[in-house]
């Protein structure tokens, strides 16, 4: 079972000094149609991270509705799952990178979102860690 908040990174204004990140109080929210809510065991810090916080990607079409919370690589354990969704069930490990196929953005779910405790995604963005894949390693397959 979920909290109803959890510690997340975010950020309200763009900027390139990392000062302007905050860890706060975020609301859980639960896994609607399609989506899975997972506990968060690691999450990768990638490149674009930066990027988007300094507002670079905005002019690709990159979203950041702020406050924003930071993160896009993520391996955890399910706990939820929306309606709909059956390849996923609680308990299961899984990683994933939340961002949208060939855009930044995510439609039907949220668009990054990882440097949180609990993360719901679109069923859509996750596999299955493979077995003997440690979870560090899975946070980070995208990079």
């Amino acid at each position: 079972m979920a909290p109803s908040t959890c510690k997340a990174a975010i950020y309200e204004k763009i900027s390139t000094d990392p000062s302007d990140v905050r860890v706060v109080d975020a609301p859980v929210a639960a896994p609607e149609p399609g989506q899975v809510l997972l506990k968060a065991e690691y999450a990768a810090v990638n490149p674009v991270d930066s990027m988007v916080m300094a507002g670079y990607l905005q002019a690709a079409g990159w979203v950041l509705p702020l406050p924003f919370t930071m993160g896009y690589d993520v391996s955890g354990t399910v706990v939820s799952v929306g309606e709909g969704v059956s390849d996923f069930k609680e308990g299961d490990a899984v990683y994933c990178v939340n961002w949208g196929q060939d855009s930044h953005n995510v439609e039907g779910g949220p668009v990054a979102g990882t440097f949180k405790e609990f993360v719901t995604v679109k069923a859509s963005m996750l596999s299955k860690v493979p077995k003997g894949c440690p979870m560090d390693k899975a946070a980070a397959v995208a990079l």
